[in-house]
């Protein structure tokens, strides 16, 4: 009879722990963002769609100075990144950045070269106009992923 009422309480326990946890992921998904650096205004709007069609977070940044200084705002971690020229230098600083971020580089022309530059030099993906859902939505998975390991060794 006893083991039976431990038994309960064990089961009432891990219950309302697994409920708080679902609950602390839900906030760490809301509290995730994604950082667009582009002066393209119709990227910028075709973003804010996306962005309410995928629940994302998103803010914007017209320059790489303006990126690095909203970076360490807490929950940026993802940006994309529309530039050509100095791209790779954009990914190597993010990806060493006190708070690192899965970067990824648009471009109208992804191609393997391109994409092995910036994952070699610490981004996540090269993604085109018909990829950069999927891209963003992989990316973000990851970082709550990532969370998750690191909350759970806090425990």
């Amino acid at each position: 009879m006893l083991y039976g009422i431990i038994a309960r309480i064990d089961g009432l326990i891990d219950g309302l722990i697994g409920g708080l946890w679902r609950q602390v992921r839900r906030a760490g998904m809301e509290q995730r963002t994604v950082l667009a650096v582009t002066h393209n205004e119709r990227l910028i709007n075709d973003l804010r769609v996306l962005a309410i069609q995928n629940a994302w977070n998103i803010r914007f940044a017209s320059n790489l100075g303006q990126a690095v200084a909203r970076q360490p705002q807490a929950g940026i971690c993802v940006v994309v990144y529309d530039r050509d020229g100095g791209t790779l230098d954009a990914v190597r600083l993010f990806a060493r950045s006190r708070n690192p971020v899965l970067t990824i580089v648009l471009s109208n022309r992804p191609d393997p070269s391109l994409r092995a530059a910036v994952v070699r030099n610490g981004g996540f993906e090269v993604a085109s106009g018909d990829g950069l859902t999927s891209a963003i939505n992989a990316a973000l998975a990851i970082a709550a992923e990532i969370d998750a390991c690191e909350a759970a060794l806090l425990v």
